[in-house]
């Protein structure tokens, strides 16, 4: 199977990406690209997660834009040739020919709350002052700057803090500066989105209500956007992962 050795050399060609030699790095370029073509989005993730330099995240996305991800090539199987021919039943159907499949990945999850500085809750929740909201603002950009450089999937192995993250920002939902509401409901419906499984369920509790009553009574156009759109992705498996309907969500959502 390519997948266990997959990130390695997407490493590999990563550190080809920053190569003196021109062609060196745009041969590199381009094998991502057509890697992309065939993986999608979760050789995106596996490429972005570790990058640090943000011209160098552009040029990924820049290649991952310009070669689009083609499901139809994902289980396409290609010719091969070999110096001694190897015979297997392993994975057919019965007639000799092997079933095409996904590459089983091991992506890359982000720990969101490592990675926000170590005052941000009690930034985001300040009330102390006519520039609060400035504090408030900048807390919630803080996890958006984070949300951007993840590789589109989030660490759920400490549920505690994302809670504690989740009712801060929800307050953000009322918040007295109403420009910060949508921007509230956008990050919360993108942390819920890169989350897998029950966990965006668990988590959804803390917020699917409120969420709710946005999108029904806010009348401002760019919030009800909003909280349509962080519904819609606290509801769906990740980006990566297909984004479809997330069935272990449904239950907290329907209970809210």
């Amino acid at each position: 199977s390519l997948g266990p050795g997959l990130n390695e050399a997407v490493g590999y060609i990563k550190s080809e990406c920053t190569a003196k030699n021109v062609k060196v790095k745009r041969a590199a370029f381009n094998v991502l690209g057509i890697m992309h073509t065939h993986i999608g989005p979760s050789l995106k993730a596996i490429s972005v997660a570790s990058v640090k330099d943000p011209s160098l995240r552009e040029e990924f996305e820049k290649v991952c834009n310009e070669h689009p991800f083609d499901p139809e090539t994902r289980g396409a199987e290609w010719p091969k040739r070999c110096i001694f021919a190897q015979t297997s039943t392993n994975g057919n159907n019965g007639d000799g020919k092997s079933k095409p499949g996904g590459i089983p990945l091991d992506l890359p999850k982000t720990d969101l709350m490592a990675e926000l500085p170590p005052d941000c809750l009690s930034r985001m929740g300040s009330k102390d002052g006519k520039t609060a909201w400035k504090a408030r603002k900048a807390a919630l950009e803080d996890v958006e700057k984070v949300l951007k450089s993840s590789s589109g999937l989030l660490d759920t192995s400490k549920m505690r803090p994302l809670v504690d993250l989740l009712r801060v920002m929800r307050d953000r939902l009322g918040d007295t500066q109403i420009n910060l509401k949508p921007l509230a409901a956008r990050l919360i419906g993108e942390i819920l989105g890169s989350v897998e499984g029950e966990a965006q369920g668990k988590l959804g509790k803390v917020v699917y209500a409120p969420i709710i009553n946005a999108a029904m009574n806010d009348n401002r156009k760019i919030m009800n956007e909003a909280s349509m759109e962080a519904l819609n992705a606290a509801t769906s498996t990740p980006k990566i992962e297909g984004d479809r309907l997330n069935e272990q969500s449904l239950e907290p959502f329907v209970v809210a």
